[in-house]
């Protein structure tokens, strides 16, 4: 039976992102994702946008994480190589009766330390973008965009360079928790249906003095 460190059930950017974050620290980390390849879900399949952290109630947790994560998504892709623009965006009030709303927005933005927040006339927002017509509009200048699928390739390079072991076709299918460690059973391999290839499963078991599900 296998022993590792840290067991991070699912290779998603979150799964791919901790498994680098612990290989720094700890040996024996150890990422199983059960689709065939890392990414295969929502991490791959979304938007790709970097949340200034605007919307979030000020003193929550969602609030100060979206903030400090935003400038940290910016400084890694900038660092890694990472396609991504800081392309800002513009949220519009189409009426005066909007107003206050958006302003509420602005307030709320203030309180949770976005920065470059800026509550743009008509004026502005007409020469930022022509084709919006609009009383005024909050600008948001942290807001950014990126490649979904290299940030995770990223990372998941970064944990393999630090010792992380990352396996695909590996699906957690139980777990026992023990008095020093956790004992998963994980079923590898399975049915290739990409390539129309039956595969049969085989059943490993590890334990863990500390699993993290990411799934």
């Amino acid at each position: 039976m296998d022993q590792v460190n840290v067991l991070v059930i699912g290779g998603g950017v979150v799964g791919c992102a901790v498994a680098r974050e612990l290989a720094a620290l700890w040996k024996d980390v150890f990422l199983v994702e059960g689709a065939p390849y890392l990414g295969a879900g929502a991490s791959t399949r979304n938007s790709g946008v970097i949340h200034s952290g605007i919307y979030y109630p000020p003193g929550s947790l969602k609030a100060s994480l979206c903030v400090r994560g935003n400038r940290l998504t910016h400084e890694f892709c900038a660092a890694h190589g990472v396609p991504h623009r800081a392309c800002g965006k513009l949220v519009v009030a189409s009426s005066e009766a909007e107003m206050p709303a958006l302003e509420a927005l602005f307030a709320t933005g203030q309180t949770n330390g976005v920065a470059g927040l800026r509550l743009a006339d008509r004026a502005r927002v007409r020469a930022l973008e022509p084709h919006i017509e609009t009383v005024a509009a909050l600008e948001v200048p942290s807001t950014g965009i990126l490649n979904a699928e290299e940030l995770l390739k990223a990372y998941a390079r970064h944990a393999t360079e630090r010792g992380a072991s990352l396996v695909t076709r590996a699906k957690v299918t139980a777990l026992e928790p023990g008095a020093n460690a956790i004992r998963a059973r994980i079923a590898i391999g399975g049915t290739r249906a990409a390539i129309g290839e039956a595969e049969s499963a085989e059943e490993e078991t590890i334990e863990a003095r500390c699993v993290i599900n990411c799934a």
